[in-house]
C-alpha cells in the first residue's frame, strides 16, 4: 500500500544539447536516481520532449504535466532550453476483489496535485539559483564548461533531495510561505535593538534576518530571498542541531555558528538577483537563529569577536522569547479554539502563512490547492461536502487565500456559513477577506 506520493525520478536536461541521433545522452545534465540505466534516462527525457512538442501543436500555453495510471510527471522550462522534471508514483491501495477472490489495485490520482508538485519543483530551482546563481550563470562563469555544470548540479540536488519530504507535501509547499511570529511591542523592539546594535558593532554586516522557533521575526532581506533562506534553515540546518558536537568555544553562552565560524571557513555564497553574491553566516542560540549576509569574506577574527559579543545577548533574548512562546501557547491553546474547525491562511503579498491543520491532512490540502487555483484572480469561494462528511471552504480574496475544514457532524450549508463566520470573527477580524 502506498498512501502518499513518492519521488521516483528527477532530472535536468537541455533540449538543444545532443541534437543528432546517438548524441541524446548529452542532453542530460542531472538524473536521479543515478543508478538508472542511461537508455532509460534518454527515454524518460525523450518522452517529455515529445509531450512538450505535441502540446505546442494544440495550444500556445505550455504543457506542464503527464498523467498515467501509476505515475505523475511535472516539469518546468526553468532557464532558456533547460527543463527541470519530477516524477512521483500515484498512491494506491490493494483491495479484495468482489468476485473471484484475489486482490485488485486501486489507484488514487486525486491524492496527487499538479499545483503542489510544480510548487516543489519551482522552489528546488529557486534554491539552486540562490546558492549557485542559476544554470546559465554557472556556464557563463566557467566558459560554457558543461562538465562543471553537471558537477555543480549533481552536488546541489544530491543534497537537496535528502531534505525533501515529498510524502508530507501539501498546499503549503505550493505557496512556499513564511510563518511569522507575532510579538508584542516590547519584545519586538528588543529584537530590533539587537539587530541595530550588531550592525553598528560589526560594520561588515550588510543585512540580517531573525528566526524564533523557526518562525520569522525580522528581516532586512528581500521577501523572495527571505523565504528561501528560511526554508534552507528550517529544513537543513535546524534539524541537524541534535547531531552536532558541543561547541567548546562558547562555554560562557549558548551561541554557536551553524554556517561559518572557523578561521579557514570559506563561506557559502547566495545570489540576490542581479547583485553581487553575498557571503552567508548563520548563528544560533537556544531557539533563536540569525542569518547574516556579508558583501565580502570576513577577516578570520570576525567569528570569535561576533560569538563573544552576540552569544550572551542572543542567548538571553532567546530564553525570554522562548518563555513568551510557551506562555502564549498555553494561554491560547489551538489557533482556532476548536479541534473541529481547522484552517490555512496565505497572503501572497508578504508570503505569510498561518495554519492550524494537523499532520495527516495532506490529501485534503492537495484537493484545496486544486480548488483554489481554479478560482479567478478577482476572487471567489467554493464550498463542498467531502465523502468523509467533512466540509471544505476555499476562499480567495485578492492575494489572500483561506482554506477551512469543518469536521462537525450533520451540518447543513447554513450551519457551515455560521461556523465560517465565527472563524472570521475570531481569527480574521482584522483581515479583509471580501
Amino acid at each position: 500500500m502506498t498512501d502518499r506520493p513518492k519521488l521516483t525520478k528527477l532530472s535536468v536536461f537541455n533540449t538543444t544539447w545532443g541534437p543528432r541521433e546517438g548524441e541524446e545522452e548529452q542532453k542530460i545534465v542531472y538524473f536521479w536516481p543515478p543508478e538508472t540505466e542511461i537508455n532509460d534516462q534518454i527515454k524518460s527525457v525523450g518522452l517529455i520532449e515529445a509531450v512538450v512538442r505535441f502540446g505546442q501543436t494544440f495550444s500556445q500555453n505550455p504543457t506542464h504535466s503527464l498523467h498515467t495510471q501509476k505515475t505523475r510527471t511535472v516539469w518546468r522550462q526553468v532557464e532558456g532550453e533547460f527543463f527541470l522534471t519530477l516524477s512521483v508514483c500515484v498512491p494506491h491501495v490493494k483491495k479484495l476483489a468482489k468476485e473471484g477472490g484475489g486482490e485488485v489495485v486501486e489507484y488514487r490520482p486525486d491524492d496527487v496535485s499538479d499545483k503542489v508538485l510544480l510548487g516543489i519543483l519551482e522552489r528546488a530551482h529557486d534554491m539552486f539559483s540562490l546558492f549557485c546563481g542559476g544554470l546559465k550563470y554557472v556556464l557563463e562563469k566557467n566558459n560554457d564548461n558543461r562538465h562543471v555544470l553537471r558537477e555543480r548540479v549533481n552536488h546541489f540536488y544530491t543534497r537537496y533531495l535528502a531534505t525533501l519530504k515529498l510524502c508530507e507535501s501539501s498546499v503549503l509547499d505550493m505557496w512556499g510561505g513564511l510563518q511569522y511570529l507575532p510579538l508584542e511591542a516590547e519584545p519586538f523592539l528588543r529584537v530590533q535593538s539587537l539587530v541595530n546594535t550588531a550592525a553598528q558593532q560589526f560594520p561588515e554586516l550588510e543585512s540580517c534576518l531573525v528566526l524564533q522557533q523557526g518562525q520569522l521575526v525580522w528581516s532586512e532581506i528581500e521577501p523572495g530571498v527571505t523565504r528561501l533562506l528560511v526554508h534552507y534553515i528550517i529544513t537543513t540546518l535546524l534539524p541537524s542541531l541534535p547531531s552536532l558536537p558541543p561547541d567548546a568555544t562558547s562555554s560562557s553562552h549558548q551561541g554557536r555558528f551553524l554556517v561559518g565560524g572557523g578561521e579557514a571557513d570559506l563561506l557559502p555564497q547566495v545570489h540576490l538577483g542581479g547583485h553581487q553574491p553575498r557571503h552567508l553566516v548563520v548563528f544560533h542560540a537556544i531557539n533563536s537563529t540569525l542569518c547574516l549576509l556579508l558583501p565580502d569574506q570576513p577577516q578570520a577574527d570576525f567569528f570569535p569577536k561576533y560569538s563573544a559579543y552576540m552569544g550572551p545577548l542572543l542567548s538571553d533574548l532567546s530564553a525570554d522569547l522562548t518563555h513568551l512562546w510557551v506562555s502564549n501557547t498555553s494561554a491560547t491553546g489551538s489557533v482556532t479554539g476548536s479541534d473541529n474547525v481547522r484552517f490555512v491562511y496565505y497572503n501572497a503579498a508578504n508570503f505569510a502563512v498561518k495554519s492550524s491543520m494537523e499532520p495527516g491532512s495532506e490529501a485534503l490540502l492537495s484537493l484545496a490547492a486544486e480548488l483554489s487555483s481554479d478560482l479567478p484572480e478577482s476572487g471567489g469561494e467554493v464550498t463542498g461536502k467531502l465523502s468523509s462528511d467533512k466540509w471544505m471552504v476555499v476562499r480567495v480574496a485578492g492575494l489572500r487565500t483561506v482554506i477551512i475544514i469543518l469536521s462537525l457532524k450533520n451540518l447543513n450549508l447554513l450551519e457551515v456559513s455560521e461556523e465560517v463566520a465565527k472563524l472570521d470573527k475570531s481569527s480574521f477580524a482584522k483581515i479583509c477577506l471580501l
